[in-house]
């Protein structure tokens, strides 16, 4: 029903607009440029004080890049307080689009000077044309985007207090950086003797798990029942787990401690038992490679 309301909305939108010069295209009142290239599954467009998220190219119309907002470490742009003051050119693109919507606009030079975004400084000034692929990636209205802030505000707490405690008990137990291994540490306390693990292999591996404080997570010995894997296949065992056991022989002990970034992540475990954001720990007997 919302995708048949939406089509009778870009229906309605179209008659009310000129054809463009450019193949393929519209052009709005103001003079921009445009053409859907997919629709989202946005429920609404931005109203004057939401905050979005977008992704754009500007290039010539050669497509030689001038400008991209996917430049920062993270791959992801900032959030913006939408603002549809300025007709003709990026703004006012975005105050039509909903979440997941992409569109190829042509704009002239002179409109894009008029943008908030510093995007003009980029342009030649020979340029006096110039195209963009746009993606409207989020959406939240004042609300949303308060509670968004509020989360990562507790994520960043999550994460800082998890790096105090690992260092904290690497510290304590004297375990340096060279036991740092591909993202986690790694102790042997025995090399074995027998095969070593590998691709394609099964296992059976004893362990205890727990977490930084002493609190136990799982134990095979308890049920004398070690696990049993076929090393290589997905979802068998955690990344750091499996970082871990690669490094060993039948026959070997070692300990693994995994931060969550290898481990449950931001997330924790599906049934609750680890919370986001904790360490584990693995003391790992590798009982036989077949």
């Amino acid at each position: 029903m919302r995708s048949t309301l939406f089509l009778v909305f870009c229906f309605a939108f179209l008659l009310g607009c000129n054809f463009s010069k450019h193949d393929g295209y519209s052009i709005t009142s103001s003079g921009l440029h445009y053409k859907y290239n997919f629709i989202g599954d946005g429920e609404k467009t931005p109203v004057e004080g939401d905050y979005i998220q977008f992704s754009i190219v500007v290039s010539t119309m050669n497509d030689s890049v001038l400008y991209t907002n996917n430049r920062s470490a993270t791959g992801m742009a900032k959030w913006v307080k939408f603002n549809n003051s300025v007709k003709g050119a990026v703004q006012e693109a975005l105050g039509m689009m909903i979440k997941g919507d992409s569109l190829s606009l042509i704009i002239e030079a002179e409109n894009m000077k008029l943008e908030p975004f510093a995007f003009a400084q980029f342009i030649p000034e020979r340029e006096d044309i110039v195209k963009a692929e746009l993606v409207l990636t989020q959406h939240l209205n004042a609300k949303q985007y308060a509670e968004y802030q509020k989360r990562m505000a507790w994520k960043a707490d999550d994460e800082m207090n998890e790096q105090i405690a690992l260092k904290q008990f690497l510290r304590d137990n004297e375990i340096d950086e060279n036991h740092f291994l591909d993202g986690i540490y790694y102790i042997n306390h025995k090399k074995g003797k027998g095969p070593k693990a590998e691709s394609g292999k099964s296992l059976l591996v004893h362990y205890k798990a727990g977490f930084l404080d002493g609190t136990p997570l799982d134990d095979t010995y308890f049920l004398d029942r070690p696990l049993e894997v076929r090393l290589g296949d997905p979802g068998q065992m955690l990344p750091g787990f499996e970082i871990g056991i690669r490094q060993m022989h039948q026959g070997g002990h070692a300990t693994f401690i995994i931060p969550s970034l290898f481990a449950f992540g931001e997330n924790g475990s599906t049934n609750g038992s680890v919370k986001p954001f904790q360490t584990i720990i693995y003391e790992v007997e590798l009982v036989r490679v077949f």
